[in-house]
């Protein structure tokens, strides 16, 4: 017998070393059956992940690595620190075992970002239901033909901090016309939010 539950809130405050107990209760319910059912997460750090006084530091998106096998999450929100390790090695990965995923929500980047607007590819393709991404970007460009084959789109708003979007018109035109995107918003961290 086990409790299913489907929403998970994590707070992380105070120093690094302190997360070895969050360690454990992330390994620990990877093992659990409820792990399934988890549907909703929460995870919000307010550490310096680059704590010296720490013997093993780890950044928040090490910490939510356990997590990636809980395949029916649909949300996932983040909440971290700079240097908080999110890259598109770390998006590639995490979006492969959430394959349900609806919304993604990452705040507390590394800066400058280390996702990119093709790290969003992965993104989009192996998550059919995604209809919410918010994230911040490193402004770099991408080749527009990366987008070509990326079809069946569900999503229709997409927040992207400080994106190359924003002075690119003719890349911005193109993520346009993906099939059901109604909203496009982006912005340099310069820049007013709309």
């Amino acid at each position: 017998m086990y409790c299913k539950f489907e929403f998970l809130e994590i707070y992380i405050q105070g120093q690094v070393y302190e997360s070895q107990g969050l360690e454990q209760f992330t390994a620990a319910l990877t093992q659990h059956p409820s792990c399934l059912t988890l549907k909703n997460l929460y995870f919000q750090c307010e550490y310096d992940a680059e704590d010296e006084t720490s013997p093993n530091p780890r950044s928040p998106s090490q910490l939510l690595e356990p997590p990636f096998l809980s395949t029916a999450l649909e949300s996932v929100e983040t909440y971290g620190p700079p240097n908080s390790g999110f890259d598109d090695r770390w998006l590639d990965e995490a979006v492969r075992a959430w394959k349900s995923l609806r919304r993604l929500n990452i705040s507390g980047q590394d800066n400058p970002p280390q996702i990119t607007l093709a790290g969003l590819i992965p993104l989009v393709r192996h998550c059919p239901h995604l209809y919410y991404i918010d994230l911040e970007l490193q402004a770099i460009p991408m080749k527009p033909f990366l987008l070509k084959d990326v079809k069946n789109l569900n999503i229709f708003t997409l927040y992207l901090r400080n994106s190359i979007l924003a002075v690119d018109p003719v890349l911005k035109f193109r993520v346009g016309q993906l099939q059901a995107w109604e909203q496009v918003n982006s912005w340099l961290c310069n820049s007013d939010r709309p």
